[in-house]
C-alpha cells in the first residue's frame, strides 16, 4: 500500500510539472524555466502560472489597407518634399 502512495505522488508531481510547462508555453512565458521551477515546487509553480496574466503577443509591422490618395501622398509628395529639403541644404551650404 505504501508503494501505491509513492507512485501516486510521483505521477501527480510529474503531471503538475508537465502541465506547468504546457501552461507557460500557452501564456507566452518561457516553458523551460517554468518546468524546472515546477520540478522543485510542483504544485506551487502551477498555481503561480494560473494566477499570472497572459503576455500580449508582439505585433511586427502590422499591415493595413491604404486608400489610393494616401498611397499617392506617401509615394510622391512626401518623397519629393524630402528631396527638395536636401537640395536646399546642399545649395545653401555652398553659397
Amino acid at each position: 500500500m505504501e508503494n501505491f502512495y509513492v507512485a501516486a505522488f510521483i505521477v501527480l508531481s510529474l503531471a503538475s510539472v508537465l502541465s506547468s510547462g504546457w501552461v507557460a508555453g500557452r501564456t507566452g512565458k518561457n516553458p523551460r524555466s517554468w518546468f524546472w521551477f515546477s520540478a522543485g515546487f510542483p504544485v506551487i509553480g502551477l498555481c503561480i502560472l494560473l494566477c499570472l496574466r497572459e503576455k500580449p503577443k508582439k505585433r511586427v509591422n502590422a499591415l493595413r489597407a491604404v486608400e489610393n490618395d494616401e498611397l499617392f501622398d506617401h509615394l510622391f509628395i512626401n518623397q519629393h518634399s524630402k528631396a527638395d529639403a536636401n537640395h536646399e541644404n546642399q545649395f545653401s551650404s555652398r553659397a
